[in-house]
């Protein structure tokens, strides 16, 4: 726990991702698992979870590469 009270959450794991078409524009979310213990989930954005964990999301880029 910080002095100004707030606790550093990290990143549990990503359940789920979503796209959704808005005004024209794709935009992908991420749902994120922070705490197991509380089960404190958020949807996020998934470019910018790429930014803050991009080791999460080497997997899929792999595959996203490959003609299956």
């Amino acid at each position: 726990m910080r002095e100004d009270l707030t606790v550093l959450a990290g990143l549990v794991r990503i359940l789920d991702s979503q796209v959704k078409h808005q005004r024209g524009k794709e935009i992908k979310t991420v749902k994120v698992l922070w705490d197991e213990a509380t089960l404190e989930m958020t949807w996020e954005m998934e470019d910018r979870m790429k930014l803050s964990y991009p080791h999460l999301f080497l997997v899929s880029l792999v595959f996203e590469d490959e003609n299956f």
